[in-house]
């Protein structure tokens, strides 16, 4: 009561709007004039609130895009390098089919082999003696 009484003799208006306290200028003399300038304060504070608000949900959307831009292109690269991997297995895996196949032959040739050689020396052993 007694700062109010103060502020109103020092001709300096100091109202309380909501949580803070404005100076309300000395040349609004009545009530009304009073909550018209009060009401296009607060008209002004939330056109920059709104306008702050805007240019935040702006630059989170593009932060978002960026990251989205970044996940899309890594996706197509890990797809790209998977399609590589598979084709570098499948023809591992047919090369892998080529060369056992040709071990089965070269084993087989070598089991014949061994085979004739030990009937050959045995024979040569018999016709020997």
């Amino acid at each position: 009561w007694y700062q109010r009484r103060v502020r109103e003799m020092e001709g300096n208006k100091s109202r309380r709007a909501g949580r803070c306290v404005m100076t309300v200028p000395s040349h609004l003399k009545t009530e009304e004039e009073v909550r018209n300038w009060k009401k296009q304060q607060r008209m002004i504070k939330n056109r920059e609130s709104a306008c702050l608000s805007r240019k935040r949900k702006k630059e989170y959307l593009a932060t978002i895009e960026a990251k989205l831009s970044l996940a899309t292109q890594h996706g197509s690269m890990l797809a790209s390098e998977n399609t590589r991997l598979r084709k570098d297995a499948e023809s591992l895996e047919s090369e892998n089919k080529l060369l056992r196949e040709a071990l089965d032959r070269l084993n087989y040739l070598a089991s014949n082999i061994s085979k004739n050689g030990a009937t050959e020396t045995s024979s040569q052993t018999d016709t020997a003696s």
